[in-house]
């Protein structure tokens, strides 16, 4: 992201390019290829009860409202400090899913700070950071990944760099709301892990090259998504790489 680029422009998403798995380093197309065969077996398993993963979130909802959580409460495991909600309130998707570090996976001592000393959002045992939010299409497959402006979320801000390793470590490891749908995100993230590093990154930069000429950056209501990946070719194009061909999404 050029550096120069007229602060104005920060409110449009930058969208970053896929990269090839080929171009992966070793032990991260290993683990792509494992969590891709472990992702198969959660969504083989929910397809065959006639069911999906937003379908599993919306399972107990009387109706979809935009921008309540589902399910209500949101989803946390207090043991490995994942947690994620869905819910809807963008045009071009069905919704999407909101993926948070929490403590323990999270060091409280992580947050951002800035010049000033200023730290932003929740702090100490609190902390939640957004590691990644993945848009949805109507018939349950994944079809983008984002990240957002801090306020979006209410996040601590946590610079990319203390963010990076916590993503393979990103686990729900109970049935609620549903066993399968938990094993189908926790491994989807561990798939698409160089992706979600290279999202972090380029929002880190993003974020640098504007906030000394605008301070309240975080707080700006006017910038919600700093960065996005397309994935409605590239994830059908990461499983067959790994060996796994999906069948096609409906007209």
């Amino acid at each position: 992201m050029d550096a120069r680029e007229a602060p104005a422009r920060l409110a449009d998403p930058a969208r970053i390019a896929v990269s090839a798995p080929e171009t992966w380093s070793a032990r991260a197309q290993r683990r792509a290829r494992t969590a891709v065969k472990d992702w198969a077996l959660a969504e083989g398993a929910l397809r065959a009860a006639g069911s999906d993963v937003v379908r599993e979130m919306l399972r107990t909802a009387a109706r979809f409202v935009t921008l309540d959580h589902y399910p209500e409460g949101d989803v946390l495991d207090a043991h490995t400090g994942a947690q994620y909600y869905y819910h809807a309130h963008r045009s071009g998707e069905h919704g999407h899913f909101h993926c948070f570090a929490r403590p323990p996976l999270l060091s409280p001592e992580a947050a951002w700070q800035s010049r000033e000393g200023k730290r932003f959002g929740p702090q100490g045992d609190e902390a939640i950071a957004h590691l990644v939010a993945i848009g949805m299409d109507a018939w349950g497959r994944p079809i983008s990944l984002f990240l957002t402006n801090r306020w979006v979320t209410d996040e601590t801000w946590v610079p990319a760099h203390r963010l990076l390793p916590l993503v393979n470590r990103f686990a729900v490891t109970h049935a609620y709301p549903n066993w399968a749908a938990n094993i189908w995100l926790t491994t989807f993230i561990r798939a698409v892990q160089p992706w979600i590093v290279a999202l972090l990154r380029a929002r880190d930069a993003r974020i640098a090259a504007h906030l000394a000429a605008q301070p309240e950056l975080l707080e700006d209501r006017s910038v919600e998504v700093i960065v996005q990946m397309e994935l409605t070719t590239a994830w059908p194009a990461l499983a067959a790489w790994a060996g796994l061909e999906l069948p096609p999404i409906p007209e």
